[in-house]
């Protein structure tokens, strides 16, 4: 009864545990690419930026 009972608890813990695993190993890849996209539209704006001021700067006649 005791073995039984403690299977049950270690076999349901297991289950948790994989599920957080799971659940980590897909929002990693997820969290990072967000943060990739995040930096690469605010590089963009600022080379946009710089482009733009550079043309302003030459163009100006």
């Amino acid at each position: 009864m005791t073995v039984d009972s403690f299977y049950a608890w270690s076999s349901g813990l297991r289950y948790v545990r994989r599920n957080v695993e799971l659940r980590l190993h897909a929002a990693v890849p997820v969290f990072s690419c967000a943060i990739t996209l995040m930096l690469t539209e605010h590089r963009s704006a600022a080379i946009v930026q710089l482009v733009e001021r550079y043309l302003e700067r030459n163009t100006a006649s």
